[in-house]
């Protein structure tokens, strides 16, 4: 792997030297274990952001479609309302993507 160390181990080493050489792979592996828990985490967290978006793309039509079939009838949000709530949903949309993608793709 990139940037580790390798250590050459004599036949007969003494206490100290065997003591690095296990030290060492101890650290490879809880390294290991480590990226294995953050993929496993990134794949949840991933599935649970995809679904919130999706209910709020939802609640995004939802409104649209009630706002234009109950507006001619004279029931329903004053345009500047509509315009407010579907653009602050959208931005909150957008921003929920990006914490969620800072935190999943964060560089190491």
């Amino acid at each position: 792997m990139e940037g580790e160390a390798t250590f050459e181990v004599a036949r007969h080493p003494s206490s100290a030297e065997e003591q690095e050489a296990l030290e060492s792979v101890r650290g490879r592996k809880l390294r290991n274990d480590s990226d294995e828990q953050d993929i496993g985490e990134r794949v949840r967290y991933a599935s649970h952001a995809y679904g919130i978006t999706q209910a709020w793309i939802g609640f995004l039509m939802v409104l649209t479609l009630a706002q234009f079939s109950l507006k001619p009838i004279g029931v329903g949000l004053s345009d500047a309302t509509f315009i407010a709530v579907f653009t602050t949903t959208t931005a909150s949309v957008f921003g929920f993507w990006l914490l969620v993608g800072n935190y999943l793709f964060r560089s190491k």
